[in-house]
């Protein structure tokens, strides 16, 4: 009996080693294949992607070992545990990222006119609050002017918000109609004025521009900047829109606290000769404050936005603009400002891929 019984079992572990053989021969593939590591058989299921071995080939995981991930166990007659290895998935390629210039090179110089009727709104409605109940804190117009950039005169907009405010038309215009601001002094503090903050989109939907800076900025603050509240009639708004309306239109040279073309009397590009002229003598700053009204201002904020792109273009630890010349920070179009003369700017743009040099040429 026991004879017999050894030989059926001796005849069922050969039976079943011969299906294995049988099944690896007919995959074409050698029979050590099912007891390779996980390393090789990964690379064969990368090279095999679209054949199926992968779906029966096991991954040897040593001697009573269980795959507790995939809670599958593989016996081919011996006491050897296999596990199952799932195909690798294939992804596409992501596109290479193409480089985005430095930061100083995409940092915005210069006037921008976009601003010049909501700084005129503004400044003329603080302004006229100011002359009518008195220069009290958090109620002038240098607080409006902080309320949309609080780092005050290190951010070159508020600059220009106080030039605004300085422009000799404007406070003729803001004798003309404080007597129509608000009868409650509290109704002129920068805290309570809806056009001097931002909002929250689910507050005020209708409202598509909720940053505060970019409401001021908008070409169409002339006509939804200020609103009925706080005291403020219908007829003072109205005032206010309409003198700002003249007001933008002027030049008046360096007395004008507002953008015009670069090319213009007192503009950016006069400033910018200045500047450039006296670069060495505290980038400009001594240019800016021989000049007289607004211009000073202004001159102040395009220097200001000058020496911000030379600090962010330092490659020192402490960003400084010290060593960094005029010309290596703007290049300035003549075709821009051709009463200057400017060194011939380079078009950058149109270089894409640097050539190599051979040393010996």
């Amino acid at each position: 009996l026991f004879c017999c019984w050894n030989s059926s079992i001796s005849f069922a572990v050969g039976a079943m080693r011969a299906w294995v053989a049988m099944v690896a021969i007919f995959l074409n593939m050698s029979c050590g294949l099912a007891v390779r590591n996980v390393a090789g058989l990964d690379a064969d299921n990368a090279a095999n992607a679209t054949t199926g071995i992968h779906v029966i080939v096991a991954a040897h995981r040593g001697m009573g070992v269980y795959d507790n991930k995939n809670h599958r166990q593989f016996n081919l007659g011996s006491n050897a545990r296999y596990a199952y290895v799932p195909p690798p998935t294939l992804t596409e390629p992501k596109p290479a990222k193409e480089d985005e210039p430095p930061l100083w090179m995409s940092m915005p110089i210069g006037c921008d006119a976009l601003f010049n009727t909501g700084l005129c709104q503004v400044v003329l409605y603080q302004s006229a609050c100011e002359r009518k109940h008195g220069a009290k804190k958090g109620r002038t117009v240098e607080n409006a002017c902080r309320a949309l950039w609080p780092r005050g005169d290190k951010e070159p907009r508020y600059l220009y918000c106080l030039a605004a405010a300085a422009d000799p038309a404007l406070q003729e215009s803001v004798a003309a109609i404080s007597d129509g601001a608000p009868a409650k002094p509290q109704n002129c503090g920068v805290d309570t004025l809806d056009h001097l903050k931002s909002s929250n989109p689910k507050n005020r939907p209708s409202d598509q521009h909720h940053d505060s800076v970019a409401r001021v900025r908008h070409e169409d603050a002339q006509k939804s900047l200020l609103k009925y509240n706080n005291g403020v009639t219908r007829d003072f708004t109205n005032q206010v829109i309409s003198e700002c309306t003249r007001l933008t239109t002027l030049s008046g040279g360096l007395s004008s606290g507002f953008c015009h073309a670069d090319s213009a009397a007192g503009q950016d590009c006069e400033l910018l000769e200045g500047i450039r002229a006296g670069w060495g003598t505290k980038y400009g700053g001594s240019f800016c404050t021989s000049l007289p009204g607004p211009g000073v201002l202004r001159c102040q904020a395009l220097r200001r936005q000058l020496v911000e792109v030379a600090e962010a273009k330092s490659n020192f630890i402490f960003k400084t603009a010290y060593f960094t010349k005029f010309d290596e920070v703007a290049k300035i179009s003549r075709h821009s400002c051709p009463a200057q003369a400017f060194p011939e700017a380079d078009n950058v743009g149109e270089v894409t891929q640097a050539e190599i040099v051979d040393d010996d040429e």
